[in-house]
Parts: C-alpha cells; sequence; structure tokens
C-alpha cells in the first residue's frame, strides 16, 4: 500500500438493482444525491492532515445492467488505482447484490483495503463479515470520524481491530461490542463538495416527482441539519446510527451551507432531510426566516413532525418557499399510533397541524404506515375514516417493512411473523406487505393497502370533494402520465375534465383509455366493480 501522505480512496454507492417490474411500474425510482458519501468524502478533504485523493463511483444514478456495472467499476479501479475501497449500502435490499462489489476489487488487486459502511454494515456487519470474505471490515454507524482515522493509520489492520467504531473478523472473535463516534458538534462539519458527483444526474428527493418542476432545468440538492431522534418508533432504526440525542447544526452555519450551494452549485430548490428538522422550534423558526430572502423552493421530502407546527412556524415554512407539507402521521387510529407504534403524536395535533397549513395554502400530504402487528381492520378503517375528515390531498401509503435494528424487525422474527432470512430483501412498498401474523396474512395487508389507496387518493379524493378540481385535475394527470396503465387515473382525470367542462375528446380518449384497460387486467376490473366505476 502506498504512503499514507498519498492514499487514495474509492466510495462506491451501489446501483439500485432489487427495483422489480412491479416496483417500476407502481413507483418513479429516484435518484437521489448520495448525501452520506459526500459528506464523509467532504469531511476527509477538510481535516485529513494527509494528501488524500477522494473519488466517488455513483453507480445508482443510473439504471444499470450487472455487466455494466462490473465495467464501470473496472475501469474505475484501472484509472482511479484506489489503496481503500468503501461500499455504502444503505437499504439491506442490495444484501444480494453487495458481494459482487468486493469481489469485483479483490479480484483487480487483493491488496486493496475494503470496507462497508451505511444502515446495513451498522445492523448486519457479522453476517457480512461472515459470508462475504472480500470485505476487510465493517463501518459502525456514522463514517466521517472512524474512515477520516483509517485513512490517516500507519497500520490500517491495527486500527480496525482496535477502534471502537470499526468491526472485524478479529474483534468479532474478541467479543468487540461497536460504539459509535459522532461529530458532535454539526457546525464543524464541512460544505459538501458536491463536484465530487455528476449533479446533472439527480432529481428530486422522492418517488412522487413534483408535476410542476421544471425538467432538467431546476438543481435539487439535499442538507442534514440535524442527527438523531430521541423517539422509539416501533418500525425505526434511525437512532441505531445517529444516536437518541438530537445533535443540530446552527442556525448561522445552515444558512452558510445553503449560501454555499446557491453560489457554487447553482442550487434551486434546497431539500431538507432532516428526521427532526423542526424538533427545536426556535432555531427551526430562525433558520426559515433567514431562508425566506433566497426566494428558494423548500422541499421535505422525508416528513415534517407534526406537533411543532403551529400557526407562526406554518407561515415561515411557506415564506421561506415550502408549497407541499409531507406529514408523517403514520395512522388515524389513536390505539395504533400510541400502543403500537408507540408515536408521540394525538390526531388533535393532527388536526391542528392540518388547519395551520391549509391557512397558508400548503398542499398538504399524509404519510401512512398499515400492517403493523396488532394492527386490525376496524383500526385501518379508522384511519381512512380521519383521513377522510382531516382532508389530505395526497396520501402516500406503505405496508410496514421490518428493516434490521428496528423493534419491529425484532417482533417480527421472534414471533415468526417473518422468515429471519426473507427479512434482509423485503421491500418497502405501498402494495406488498412481508408480515404475516396470525390474524392477517400478507396478502390481506397487501389488497387493504391498495384498497386503502384507491380509495383516498381516487376515490374519495379530497379535492375532488371540497370542488379544488384543477388541484384534483393536476394530481389525476400526474399519475396517468407517470403510470400510463393506472386505470383509475384515467377515469377520475376524466371525471375532473367533465367537471371543468372541458373537451368532450379529452374526456373521451381518458375513458377510452381506462376502459381498455378494465378489459385486458383483471386486477383492475376488480377494484373498478368493488368501487361501482362499471
Amino acid at each position: 500500500m502506498k504512503s499514507i501522505r498519498n492514499r487514495k480512496i474509492l466510495f462506491i454507492v451501489p446501483a439500485n438493482e432489487f427495483y422489480d417490474i412491479q416496483y417500476k411500474k407502481n413507483y418513479i425510482i429516484p435518484k437521489s444525491v448520495p448525501y452520506g458519501v459526500l459528506s464523509i468524502a467532504s469531511y476527509l478533504q477538510e481535516y485529513s492532515k494527509n494528501c488524500i485523493d477522494v473519488k466517488i463511483l455513483d453507480l445508482s444514478s443510473n439504471y444499470m445492467e450487472s455487466k455494466e456495472i462490473k465495467e464501470s467499476i473496472k475501469q474505475c479501479l484501472k484509472e482511479f488505482k484506489p489503496d481503500l475501497v468503501g461500499v455504502s449500502v444503505l437499504t439491506s435490499l442490495l444484501y444480494p447484490y453487495i458481494k459482487k462489489y468486493f469481489d469485483i476489487v479483490k479480484e483487480f488487486d487483493k491488496d486493496i483495503f475494503t470496507f462497508i459502511g451505511g444502515i446495513v454494515a451498522t445492523n448486519l456487519y457479522k453476517q457480512l463479515l461472515d459470508e462475504f470474505e472480500n470485505i476487510d471490515a465493517a463501518c459502525y454507524a456514522e463514517g466521517e470520524i472512524p474512515i477520516l482515522e483509517l485513512s490517516e493509520a500507519e497500520n490500517i489492520n491495527e486500527l480496525v481491530d482496535n477502534h471502537v467504531s470499526w468491526i472485524t473478523r478479529n474483534s468479532i472473535k474478541a467479543g468487540k461490542i461497536p460504539q459509535l463516534t459522532f461529530v458532535e458538534d454539526l457546525d464543524q462539519l464541512p460544505f459538501i463538495d458536491f463536484s465530487l458527483i455528476d449533479l446533472s444526474k439527480y432529481g428530486a428527493r422522492g418517488w412522487q416527482v413534483n408535476a410542476d418542476l421544471k425538467k432538467g432545468e431546476d438543481r435539487v440538492l439535499p442538507i442534514h441539519t440535524t442527527r438523531g431522534c430521541p423517539f422509539n418508533c416501533v418500525f425505526c432504526c434511525a437512532a441505531k446510527t445517529h444516536g437518541k440525542k438530537i445533535r443540530q447544526m446552527s442556525a448561522k452555519r445552515v444558512i452558510e451551507h445553503v449560501k454555499n450551494m446557491i453560489d457554487n452549485y447553482g442550487m434551486d430548490i434546497l431539500s431538507i432531510d432532516d428526521d427532526q428538522f423542526l424538533a427545536t422550534k426556535e432555531r427551526s423558526k430562525e433558520i426559515l426566516r433567514e431562508l425566506a430572502p433566497f426566494k428558494l423552493r423548500l422541499e421535505a421530502e422525508s416528513g415534517l413532525s407534526v406537533r411543532f407546527i403551529d400557526d407562526d412556524m406554518a407561515r415561515l415554512l411557506k415564506e421561506a418557499g415550502l408549497k407541499s407539507a409531507n406529514l408523517a402521521i403514520e395512522s388515524g387510529s389513536k390505539y395504533v399510533l400510541k400502543e403500537i407504534i408507540d408515536k408521540p403524536l394525538t390526531l388533535d395535533e393532527i388536526r391542528s397541524a392540518v388547519k395551520n397549513l391549509r391557512k397558508y395554502d400548503f398542499t398538504v400530504k399524509a404519510y401512512l404506515v398499515l400492517g403493523l402487528p396488532g394492527e386490525t381492520d376496524e383500526h385501518r378503517r379508522e384511519t381512512v375514516d380521519f383521513v377522510n375528515e382531516v382532508g389530505f390531498d395526497m396520501s402516500s401509503i406503505f405496508t410496514a417493512t421490518p428493516f434490521h435494528g428496528s423493534r419491529l424487525y425484532d417482533i417480527c422474527v421472534k414471533n415468526g411473523y417473518i422468515n429471519k432470512e426473507d427479512a434482509i430483501t423485503s421491500m418497502p412498498s405501498a402494495f406488498h406487505s412481508v408480515i404475516s401474523t396470525p390474524e392477517y396474512s400478507a396478502e390481506h395487508i397487501s389488497e387493504q393497502a391498495f384498497y386503502i389507496n384507491l380509495n383516498l387518493n381516487f376515490v374519495n379524493n379530497y379535492n375532488m370533494r371540497i370542488g379544488k378540481l384543477n388541484d384534483a385535475k393536476a394530481f389525476f394527470y400526474n399519475v396517468a402520465t407517470k403510470y400510463p396503465e393506472h386505470a383509475f387515473a384515467h377515469y377520475y382525470l376524466a371525471r375532473a375534465c367533465e367537471k371543468l367542462g372541458e373537451s368532450g375528446e379529452l374526456i373521451e380518449s381518458h375513458d377510452r383509455k381506462f376502459n381498455e384497460i378494465i378489459d385486458s387486467d383483471k386486477e383492475w376490473k376488480k377494484y373498478s366493480l368493488l368501487f361501482k366505476l362499471i
């Protein structure tokens, strides 16, 4: 290996090979900026005492076949000649594909030190090191400090065997329990060096790409202003990676990051990807007041903490450039929120937040999770009734997924609700549950989720009910454009156009498409009969 002063580190972001036909049919596959890897790479460049050369190979930004992936890695290795290669794995859906990345690297040069990081490394390090011989070490939790210390180590093998946040086969045998190594003061994080990736390849953060984005013209960049979460939601594993204590970047430092992204990278849209951006209300309000003069558009696809949205917060969010407020309400059942999810949120707090947001003309979306063990069909009906009562422009519905590191995973494995191996590659999806309890099968939950999606977003669409027909039409058009085989999108787009008094030809074309779909697809015909559309 080269001298410490001339080391080269390559970070690989794997391709999203796990997306199957069903997922592609129901979702826009996101191409999100790899913020975590960029943060680590920027941290190394800022604080390394040595001359460390860093490169990022992001294979997730393009749709690639296995052969293309191999050739891209081999070409990068040949040109860059790295001494260390790290693979960032943020979802266990990639588990079946991880091995080949390390095999390709070691086949090129067995002396390259390889490591894995990300959520999967934190929660599955024993299994990874046991199954994949070409992984030399796993980084536990946040990577900035451990990887900086790795890059500067005189003896890399000695460091990873003894460092509290590195795991190796030797340290596992010695009984090591890995510990978190955090950047305690987030103001010490350097500006993100977005020049390490090709920003032209990335778009909006979420799968539901906003209809009013100018295709190819808007520059969406993410920021994380907090780390850590004190809450204990059953399905979440965020605290495993970032800890229970919330660490916050100061308002002043957040604005400095924003100015840098505007001046150096032409940012138009700021995506706030925090789990708990609003947790300290005065800090959040100060940031929003400082953001307003930039005239940016804000996105918060990770969802906003409902309980912190008072009238003043709603106004400041609007003035800062947020148009769509995504609320992580999870359920409309008091019992499910309190007794199953353990979420510190009440139905009255949700009602109050939505009322405050409506005052400032937000598009308000609900994030819902269905199929948690202990939830009944009656609880799901309560959720539907509550959402219809409160009124949301859209409801994003997901079936519960037992992520490693979450209490839900432990519950499911302990009670045999999911095969332990299948849990590794379970897809977070609106239409594909993987949890079967004695009361409800995974198939039943999947059907319920799809039915509720059609009910809330189409049959009882909020904007259609209150007469905001142009907003309803925009939603139906967006869905019909992205998913041309979505029967209900065409049917209700025709109905919205009809109510707006638009041309008969347009209405007829979507009605015709609706009829073509239900004539050729038994599932769509079943739901059309169920909701009495035919």
